[in-house]
C-alpha cells in the first residue's frame, strides 16, 4: 500500500488563514500533515521564560 500524504511545516507563520502555502496543501486530495519544531533559540534569546512569543506559539499550536 503507498500512503501519499502532504506534509506542511509550519515554521514561523502559524496562521490558518491567509496562509497561501497551508492552503496549497489543503486543496489536494491527499491527508495534511501538520508539523512545528518549537526553535529553542527563541527561549535561550528572552530572559523571562514567560515571554508573549511563546505563550502565542503555544496557544496557535494548541487550535491546530
Amino acid at each position: 500500500m503507498n500512503l501519499s500524504v502532504n506534509v506542511f511545516w509550519f515554521r514561523r507563520d502559524l496562521r490558518l488563514h491567509n496562509n497561501a502555502g497551508l492552503y496549497q496543501s489543503l486543496k489536494s486530495s491527499k491527508p495534511v500533515v501538520p508539523v512545528f519544531t518549537f526553535d529553542r533559540n527563541i527561549l535561550d534569546e528572552q530572559e523571562d521564560r514567560a515571554y508573549g512569543r511563546v505563550e502565542f506559539i503555544h496557544n496557535a499550536l494548541s487550535r491546530i
